[in-house]
C-alpha cells in the first residue's frame, strides 16, 4: 500500500509464523509467544522502516520421558523421535519399533505422540547345572552335580 511520510501499517503475519526481530530473522527462534504483527512506518526517503519481520514458527525439540535428544523443526514438518535404549515406542515387546513420528504445530507444540515404554524380557528361567567331569582312567563322561539349583534369585529394582 503506498504511503506517505510517517505514515504507518500494521504487517499482519500468517498463522504459521511470528514477528520476529530482523536481526535474529537467521535463526530458529522458539517465539510462539511473539507478536504476530508489527508496525512498519514510511520515513523521508520513501522506504518502509520496520524491526520485524514475519519469520515461520519452529518448535524446540521434542521432550519426552526416555526419548534420544531432537532438534528444532519448523511448522508443518515431521520429525522422527526414538525411544531411549530399553525403550520401545508405546509398547513393551522387545521387537516393536524404537521410533514414532510427530508434527509441528503453529503454537509451538508437537502432534499427540506416544510413550517409550521399557521393554520387557519376560520371566528369568535358570537350568540346573551340568558339570562335566574327566576321569583319567575312561572317557570323559556328564553328571548331575547338584541336587538343588546352586543359586539363589533376587529381585532388584
Amino acid at each position: 500500500t503506498p504511503g506517505i511520510f510517517s505514515d504507518m501499517h500494521t504487517v499482519a503475519c500468517v498463522n504459521t509464523s511470528r514477528a520476529l526481530p530482523i536481526e535474529q530473522s537467521d535463526m530458529p527462534l522458539h517465539a510462539c509467544s511473539a507478536p504476530r504483527t508489527y508496525t512498519a512506518t514510511c520515513n523521508d526517503s520513501c522506504s518502509w522502516d520496520f524491526a520485524r519481520a514475519c519469520q515461520p514458527v519452529y518448535c524446540p525439540g521434542y521432550l519426552a520421558s526416555h526419548v534420544q535428544g531432537t532438534t528444532s523443526t519448523i511448522h508443518g514438518k515431521e520429525i522422527e523421535v526414538v525411544c531411549a535404549q530399553g525403550y520401545r515406542a508405546g509398547n513393551s515387546a522387545p521387537n516393536s519399533s524404537q521410533s514414532f513420528n510427530v508434527t509441528c504445530l503453529t503454537d509451538c507444540s508437537y502432534t499427540a505422540g506416544v510413550d517409550c515404554v521399557p521393554v520387557t524380557c519376560g520371566a528369568l528361567t535358570l537350568q540346573r547345572v551340568t558339570l562335566q567331569k574327566s576321569d583319567n582312567l575312561g572317557p570323559t563322561f556328564m553328571e548331575q552335580y547338584w541336587d538343588e539349583y546352586p543359586y539363589t534369585l533376587n529381585q532388584s529394582s
